[in-house]
């Protein structure tokens, strides 16, 4: 008897040893039952004759989501922002079961069309805060000042955006806290938009110098005794007039300095601000990148290739599928592409972008090669292992409330915008845009720069109108997990039920002023392998997820090397670490380094001065298109840019190049699915609907 207890107590404890990973059967995720979660959030929507799509261009654009723990009981929490509906703040109580508290929390006392939302400990006491961007329809400085909430402490918050400075009364859109000054604290980027939409490139070029602060991006410095002071201007944040949609930052450069990526929509190219270091930025995106997507939605940043060298991939429109492709394209105009080169707009295509980063100051588009330039009408991205096998997959978002580029459905809207508006409703006229549901995309890295489609293998193609999307390991059993922000449905909760993979997480002790780290740059090393990625929570689309990085290992039981290098350059090395844990770095244990900051080694120098006479190519201006329409690209140079300035012609306060007839698109306004007549010229409005 006593030999059997014994025999017994062994079994025991040799599975307690083993590895608490297990492998499950079934897809990767599961569709959390929100009757079993509790989270019900809606982000519903209606339309109303005085604010629907045609005045309200951003109507359709849905709302994001934040997580993060809010009451400091190691489970992370979940706030979604809404439009017209209520927000919702839920406290993780375990076992993906959720508490709404939004009423008893104070966060529901506040209107207004709420947007971008982000989780970040701002006075620094040690409880994660929420600040909340709000842009509607008009220009109403109470309803538009976005919000603030601090925490208490106690499950509630007190809205205190004014009195720290923040409480921009711009069209924001969306928000990021990161150190751009590397003194230890969080500054705050915020987007804002124009006024009006359907803009031509002349009023664009116009507003880019004369905008107003409402509709600029700003930039605020973190003062250090929870106030925060504007600096845009003097931080070089200048001449911008953009639809940002999304805002993220990364030390791109590795220079020890944050820089800044932001997607913009319509017309106006995206903006990368290169930190200088000296509290000053330069914007590059002409430099960086050979081409950026046109409609720009969400944006992250991550490591897709493990060189320690962080990419950037921003979402567009393309439609995957055939019969949609033609039914939703644009008109191309190529007079309408060059006359964006010649005022100094960077190139712009219709479709997704993945920028792989070469490490010496350039990107290169993989996005085709890498099969992940098609994901139809899409907001969210964001690169991350969800598979745990050592690579960094990619999620995508997508969907629409009306399929504002249908074309076959446009012939009966204009009828009953013409005939029957008296006698239907607004929503009613709408219903003439049929609704487009969409599975959203998750790609599994295959290791090699290429991706391959696993949406139905993971449990993830259920067909939704999806916005924002955050990830966090929400049970804390090492796999991440997602929540979705969807219009007119329940929000999506997938639980992610692991396969064996291991991994490895890494938690941040910041710090006084920046308890988590942001901005933290941390890699791994395990044999010849390596991993790299920075603490960030805003990335995606008006989205904040957990201040965590997390790494998946495939089979390593065993981490030789992390190494962090906190924001103000302070380093700190941990060996031989297990893994299946989360590990929580300390700054306090870190040491100054007197390691250079990275800077790109440059092969060569310019010394075209020496030649003399100076020699300049110019090409000749021949329009490929004219002969053959359907021409992938010109076939008649070697390159896209040439020297167009004897060809162009200033008119309106900008360059416009080409016949009037040739640059007509609805494209010169970026407004969706709209129509449009020339008026002088390269400018263009909108005809009276």
């Amino acid at each position: 008897m006593n030999f059997q207890k014994y025999f017994l107590l062994l079994i025991l404890l040799t599975a307690a040893c083993t590895e608490k990973i297990k492998k499950t059967e079934g897809p990767l995720f599961e569709l959390v039952d929100p009757e079993k979660s509790g989270v019900k959030f809606e982000n519903k929507l209606q339309e109303y004759s005085e604010e629907h799509i045609f005045n309200f261009n951003y109507l359709y654009n849905g709302a994001g989501v934040a997580i993060g723990d809010i009451n400091n009981d190691g489970l992370p929490d979940i706030y979604f922002t809404a439009n017209r509906a209520k927000d919702k703040l839920y406290l993780n109580k375990g076992n993906f079961k959720f508490e709404d508290i939004s009423e008893s929390s104070g966060i529901s006392a506040f209107s207004g069309w709420r947007s971008g939302v982000a989780m970040a400990d701002v006075n620094a006491d040690g409880w994660l805060d929420i600040y909340v961007c709000r842009g509607g329809f008009k220009n109403d400085p109470v309803k538009n000042a976005n919000l603030l909430f601090i925490n208490n402490g106690d499950n509630t918050f007190t809205e205190l955006g004014s009195r720290y400075g923040i409480a921009d009364i711009g069209f924001s859109i969306a928000a990021c806290f990161f150190d751009y000054d590397n003194d230890n604290d969080l500054d705050l980027y915020v987007t804002n938009r124009p006024e009006k939409f359907y803009l031509n490139i002349d009023q664009v070029m116009e507003g880019k110098k004369t905008g107003s602060i409402l509709s600029r991006d700003n930039l605020y410095r973190n003062n250090g005794d929870n106030t925060f002071t504007m600096v845009t201007e003097e931080a070089g944040i200048t001449g911008n007039f953009g639809y940002g949609l999304s805002v993220t930052t990364g030390d791109l450069d590795q220079d020890g300095d944050q820089d800044i990526y932001v997607s913009n929509d319509f017309v106006e190219n995206d903006y990368y601000y290169e930190n200088l270091g000296n509290g000053k930025f330069k914007e590059k995106i002409r430099e960086i990148t050979g081409h950026v997507p046109y409609y720009a939605m969400g944006t992250d940043i991550g490591d897709v290739n493990n060189d320690g060298w962080e990419d950037i991939f921003t979402v567009e429109m393309r439609p995957e599928d055939y019969k949609r492709s033609k039914t939703s394209m644009p008109v191309m105009s190529p007079a309408l592409f060059d006359t964006m080169d010649l005022n100094q707009m960077h190139r712009q295509y219709m479709h997704n972008c993945l920028q792989l980063n070469h490490g010496n100051g350039h990107f290169s588009d993989i996005s085709q090669y890498a099969g992940v330039d098609r994901t139809d009408w899409s907001w969210a991205a964001l690169i991350c292992d969800m598979d745990n096998d050592g690579y960094r997959d990619l999620y995508v978002a997508n969907g629409i409330k009306r399929d504002l580029y249908n074309r076959d459905a446009y012939a009966n809207l204009m009828y009953d915008l013409k005939y029957n508006n008296t006698t239907k409703t607004t929503e009613e006229i709408m219903r003439n845009l049929p609704s487009f549901k969409a599975v959203n995309y998750a790609f599994r890295n295959n290791g090699d720069l290429t991706f391959t489609k696993s949406m139905k293998d993971w449990g993830m193609d259920h067909t939704s109108q999806s916005h924002g999307a955050a990830l966090a390991d929400l049970d804390n059993d090492g796999n991440l997990d997602l929540v979705v922000n969807n219009m007119d449905d329940p929000a999506f909760i997938y639980r992610n039920r692991g396969n064996g993979n291991h991994y490895l997480r890494i938690q941040c002790k910041g710090p006084e002023r920046n308890p988590q780290g942001i901005g933290a740059r941390i890699e791994i090393g395990y044999g010849d392998k390596k991993q790299y990625s920075e603490m960030r929570c805003s990335r995606g689309y008006l989205s904040s997820s957990e201040a965590a990085v997390h790494f998946g290992l495939g089979a390593e039981k065993k981490v030789d090397l992390v190494r962090i290098v906190w924001p103000d350059g302070r380093v700190q090395e941990l060996r031989d670490q297990k893994t299946n844990r989360t590990l929580t770095l300390h700054y306090k244990d870190a040491i100054n380094s007197e390691m250079p900051k990275a800077a790109p080694a440059d092969l060569f120098s310019d010394r075209t001065e020496k030649i003399a006479p100076e020699f300049r190519h110019v090409e000749n201006v021949f329009d490929d298109y004219k002969k053959q329409i359907l021409l992938p690209h010109r076939l008649s140079r070697l390159t896209q840019n040439f020297d167009r300035r004897s060809e162009r012609r200033q008119v309106g306060g900008f360059f416009c190049w080409g016949s009037t007839e040739s640059t007509r698109s609805h494209l010169s306004a970026g407004f969706r699915g709209g129509i449009y007549t020339e008026t002088s010229g390269c400018n263009f409005s909108r005809q009276d609907l």
